[in-house]
Order: C-alpha cells, then sequence, then structure tokens
C-alpha cells in the first residue's frame, strides 16, 4: 500500500415491503461504494419501501454523511431499481453543484483579493 489513505463507509440497506426479487441491494452496493471512490462518504442510508397505497408504489431515501453538510434525497417511482437510479444521480449532481461552488469560491477570492490590491496601488 503506497500511503493509501483507507477510509470506513457505513452502508445501511433498509428494505421494507419488498420481496426478495423486489429488492436491488447488489445495485445499491455498487453505486455507493463507486461513489465512495470518489468522494469521502462517512455513512450511507438507503431506504427502499413498497407503498400499499399511492403511485408510484415504490419510494426510496438516500441518506449520505459527507464532509460539510449531509445530502439526502426522496424519490417515487415505478421500480425500485430506478426510483434508486434517479436518487442517486440527484445526489451525484449535488456533489458536483458542490464541487464547482468550491472552485467559484477560490476563484472569486483571488479576484477581489487581486482587485484590492490594484485600487491600494492607484491611492483609490
Amino acid at each position: 500500500m503506497k500511503n493509501e489513505k483507507r477510509i470506513l463507509m457505513k452502508l445501511t440497506i433498509r428494505n421494507l415491503n419488498l420481496t426478495a426479487k423486489q429488492s436491488c441491494d447488489q445495485v445499491i452496493e455498487d453505486r455507493i461504494i463507486g461513489l465512495s471512490g470518489r468522494w469521502e462518504i462517512h455513512t450511507a442510508l438507503v431506504r427502499l419501501e413498497r407503498r400499499e397505497e399511492g403511485s408510484p408504489p415504490f419510494r426510496v431515501l438516500v441518506e449520505i454523511a459527507v464532509p460539510g453538510p449531509d445530502l439526502h434525497c426522496e424519490i417515487f417511482d415505478h421500480t425500485p431499481v430506478r426510483a434508486f437510479t434517479r436518487a442517486m444521480d440527484e445526489i451525484e449532481a449535488k456533489l458536483q453543484a458542490r464541487l464547482a461552488k468550491r472552485a467559484n469560491q477560490g476563484r472569486d477570492r483571488g479576484l477581489r483579493t487581486a482587485g484590492m490590491r490594484l485600487s491600494a496601488v492607484r491611492g483609490l
């Protein structure tokens, strides 16, 4: 191991009112573990539920604890896999937006500092 930083992640999957055929635990594990390779994830909770009443019948709640504010997403769909996929797409979009915001903050800070230096030189 070459200075590899190893981070443990706790993954909890809860299936409520789902048959073994409807459960998609392997898809969930693959997607969350893939995400943890790119982002530091402390805990992940995925709750899959088949609602007796209402349409669409499947509800997925994903809660991910990362540095900074935790991420939450709730999606309803007609299949559990599709609901989970949509939820993870939304979580990844939130993470990308957070990354872009951090990149822009650094860029803005540099511009403000440079502008303040320029006004100080000019005596404004």
